[in-house]
């Protein structure tokens, strides 16, 4: 696949997952075996591991948004910066829900082999999102 083909697989992608919740499209568009790397623990390896991991968000943040903020490829690679806001409506890692309104970072390397996405290296700003989290709880110290 050639630079812009590969950004639009990926950007299809990203949207099916994260935003759309697009069952059929994910399926067309990753590949079998996609794996996940990332601090902590991450999903099984395969579709129904991103499944659960796309489900996990949906349900912490029912109406949240992941945004492309921009998108660079190069061969088989697609790095995309983005940016997550939602409100914290259900439980994520252990936390329950908050009601807090998040929003974090991150970079997430793609790698597109036979026209799916087959890999994913990603980054995020995991300390600032639970620091927002955890000063939801916190009582205010105004008097």
């Amino acid at each position: 696949m050639e630079g812009q083909d590969v950004k639009a697989l990926v950007k299809r992608w990203f949207e099916a997952a994260w935003n759309e919740d697009d069952a059929a499209v994910l399926e067309e568009t990753t590949a079998p075996d996609f794996e996940l790397h990332a601090a902590g623990p991450g999903p099984s390896p395969g579709l129904e591991g991103l499944k659960m991991l796309t489900g996990m968000w949906r349900s912490a943040f029912p109406e949240g948004r992941m945004e492309m903020e921009d998108m660079i490829a190069e061969d088989d690679k697609v790095v995309v910066r983005w940016t997550a806001a939602g409100e914290h409506r259900g439980p994520l890692f252990g936390s329950p829900p908050t009601g807090a309104s998040v929003r974090w970072t991150g970079i997430t390397i793609y790698r597109v082999a036979d026209g799916r996405v087959c890999e994913g290296w990603g980054e995020q700003d995991s300390a600032g999102l639970m620091q927002q989290l955890v000063t939801a709880t916190q009582p205010s110290s105004a008097s």
